[in-house]
């Protein structure tokens, strides 16, 4: 049995250039060799005409956990979908109003063709549901499903001329505030322009729905995409969807869906001077009978001038708990340029806090422009250190000047940074590693880490917590999580 790595990579936007039609890959022979699946992922921005949502964002990532021999593995999806209803503030504000929190999770095996080129055959287990913001309502379904999908279907090249298909279907055997007796979902896509082009059309048909007795409730999707090709095995794409909703766990009102998409599959790699770079963590923990969860992503853009790129990190979290949960989000969006071992940056960021499927009156929020310098390692997790030395110290420190908050504003000065010290590999081949992070101002928070580093992006951390922004009557946690960096 070989072993494949986990990787989560989302986006919500990013950076893309040309790619001359010498590097855009073809059509998968028929008689071509069957290749490991890598890890694929991806994200969507959309502006919606409708009356009830003005933003969506969607995150997904399809993950290969463990491989059962050459053809088959075990794998993990994901789709995370935040539904906003507005935005406000004025100039360097960022304050978005989330109705609710949509997701699917599945995990199963997956069997590949013998050739490249084939259908290939997964049987799952999975959870789709919605999470409310700031208002009362967990509904959920738990099906068992069969699933069908043309060859490579989340990782096929850009632009490649293959008409790709997946469809999915299985028994509800849990539900929760909805009633349901099947689940089904499916995705029909061509990119009818031959290969060899750097940006082409795209028509896109998607389904998602919950079959009840004789009625079938979904939502239906589809449009056309202008599709641009990014090195690295990435693609870009502009789109207008229509969509109509009848799924009683999707947005809920039919209308365009304009936005942005970016995804990039297993033939991903870094190429110097082109292709933005995306890395990220994925970290999933309990302790004290608390349940959290993190997803953050980064996109640095190709040099605009100088040296000088751009970058958008965002970082999602849950922290649940007996009074109530913790939804809050973390922003940072700049321009910044490396210097020797160090990435020196000007940043406004932005962090608000909600309530996990409880009542409120709404949330809290925060806005700083910032200025930092950080080691070019700070942002990557779990490091290990191969030499026999002291290790290899990482930090971040960034001040800032207070726009608004939601906490009376009596301090304009604000702090964060942190510092991170990973020692050489064991003689067992644990990297252990110590992290203590801080944030003072207006509103303060705290954490400390102990981890060990298994594997290369794989770790194992207990950590404290303690939040002045947290809603929850405990503003401290103390858990032990899983974190997987990228």
């Amino acid at each position: 049995m070989t072993r494949c790595s986990w990787l989560a990579a989302v986006a919500l936007l990013s950076f893309a250039v040309p790619v001359p039609a010498a590097t855009l890959p073809g059509p998968p022979s028929p008689t071509a060799p069957v290749t490991p699946d890598g890890p694929a992922a991806g994200g969507r921005l959309l502006w919606s005409t409708g009356d009830r949502l003005d933003l969506i964002g969607d995150l997904w990532a399809d993950l290969p956990v463990a491989a059962l021999g050459d053809r088959c593995g075990l794998f993990v999806s994901l789709l995370a979908r935040t539904a906003i209803e507005g935005t406000s503030g004025g100039d360097f504000e960022l304050n978005l109003q989330v109705r609710d929190l949509d997701y699917a999770i599945d995990l199963g095996w997956r069997r590949r063709a013998a050739v490249a080129g084939r259908p290939r055959l997964s049987v799952f287990a999975g959870q789709s549901g919605k999470e409310k913001v700031d208002a009362p309502g967990q509904p959920y379904v738990r099906y068992l499903a069969v699933g069908l999908e043309s060859d490579g279907f989340t990782r096929a090249p850009a632009l490649s001329r293959n008409l790709r298909w997946r469809l999915a279907t299985g028994p509800v055997w849990k539900e929760r505030e909805v009633s349901a007796d099947v689940f089904l979902r499916g995705r029909l896509a061509w990119d009818p322009l031959p290969s060899g082009r750097w940006a082409g059309l795209r028509l896109d048909l998607r389904v998602n729905g919950l079959i009840d007795g004789g009625r079938f409730d979904a939502d239906w999707s589809g449009g056309p995409s202008l599709v641009v090709a990014v090195p690295g095995g990435r693609e870009l794409a502009l789109f207008a969807h229509y969509q109509l909703s009848d799924n009683p766990l999707g947005i809920g009102e039919d209308a365009w869906l304009l936005g942005v998409e970016y995804r990039e599959g297993a033939a991903s790699t870094s190429i110097p001077g082109g292709a933005p770079e995306i890395s990220g963590e994925v970290a999933a923990g309990a302790g004290e009978g608390r349940i959290a969860g993190i997803f953050r992503l980064q996109f640095v853009s190709p040099d605009i001038v100088q040296r000088v790129r751009a970058v958008l990190d965002v970082e999602g979290n849950i922290l649940t708990a007996r009074d109530t949960g913790e939804l809050y989000y973390l922003y940072h969006l700049g321009l910044e340029r490396p210097v020797r071992r160090y990435v020196a940056g000007a940043y406004l960021y932005h962090r608000s806090n909600h309530r996990l499927a409880e009542p409120g009156d709404g949330f809290t929020s925060l806005n700083v422009l910032e200025i930092g310098l950080e080691t070019k390692g700070w942002r990557r997790t779990a490091q290990r250190v191969s030499t026999w030395t002291w290790g290899q110290l990482e930090a971040r420190a960034r001040a800032g000047y207070l726009i608004n908050s939601s906490f009376g504003e009596e301090r304009r000065w604000h702090l964060r940074g942190g510092v991170r010290w990973t020692v050489p590999w064991t003689a067992g081949g644990t990297g252990p590693y110590v992290l203590l992070e801080g944030e003072f101002g207006d509103v303060e928070r705290r954490s400390y880490g102990f981890g060990v580093v298994p594997l290369e992006g794989l770790a194992f951390q207990l950590e404290y917590r303690e939040d002045d922004q947290y809603f929850g009557a405990d503003q401290t946690a103390v858990l032990i999580t899983t974190r997987y960096g990228f």
